[in-house]
């Protein structure tokens, strides 16, 4: 992620891609537009700053990777290269030296319970769980996860690895287990309640029809 009007690298992580676009790469700028806590205060200082001048930072895919130790390592070697200002060493908002587990970062058992204990109370917080999915389901948050997706897939290297990681994970058990389970559900049901499961449907288009001639 870069600073809008800087230029400068001010944090590196590791995503994971999701159908229709990785959501992890928007997880920090959403929850601070939101108004949540998102555990590292001095990244928090950093995009409320963005926030209060109106723009957004720059969020960048830099590479794809086979694995996700690659992509940890990688993680790492960014982060050495650009330093953390935890310790004035460079531009980096992390914490941590990155890499699986949060390397790097040492919390005390207190400590973990304490940030278990705000999760835990900000998700039974009345309207926080409706706001969180309002927001997911906003236009301005499709358009963004849409334009990601897209720029993903015009990456040929993206397409290549996606294409082929799709495939692979079509295996003959993955296609017997699919083929049973259409099997069990189509032999729920009988043909008196296919037939009856019909005519609603039947029913229901003929409303429709008779709804539009009279708008």
């Amino acid at each position: 992620m870069r600073a809008e009007k800087t230029g400068q690298v001010i944090y590196v992580g590791k995503g994971r891609v999701k159908q229709g676009g990785s959501q992890r790469l928007f997880w920090h700028w959403q929850s601070l537009r939101n108004g949540e806590a998102i555990g590292n205060d001095i990244f928090a200082r950093v995009l409320n700053k963005h926030l209060s001048l109106g723009i957004e930072p720059e969020i960048c895919i830099v590479q794809w990777f086979e694995t996700e130790q690659e992509a940890f390592s990688h993680e790492r070697t960014l982060i050495s290269r650009y330093g953390r200002r935890k310790f004035n060493q460079g531009t980096l908002c992390n914490l941590t030296e990155g890499g699986e587990g949060v390397e790097g970062l040492k919390m005390s058992p207190a400590t973990r319970q304490k940030l278990r204990d705000l999760a835990k109370a900000q998700w039974a917080r009345p309207g926080f769980r409706e706001r969180i999915m309002r927001f997911h389901a906003s236009e301005e948050v499709k358009a963004m996860r849409s334009a990601v997706s897209k720029r993903m897939w015009e990456d040929p290297e993206y397409r290549a690895k996606t294409l082929k990681a799709l495939q692979a994970s079509v295996t003959p058990t993955r296609r017997k287990r699919q083929s049973d389970g259409v099997k069990a559900a189509y032999a729920k049901w009988t043909p008196e309640a296919l037939s009856a499961k019909g005519k609603a449907a039947r029913a229901c288009r003929g409303t429709r029809n008779k709804l539009s001639v009279v708008t």
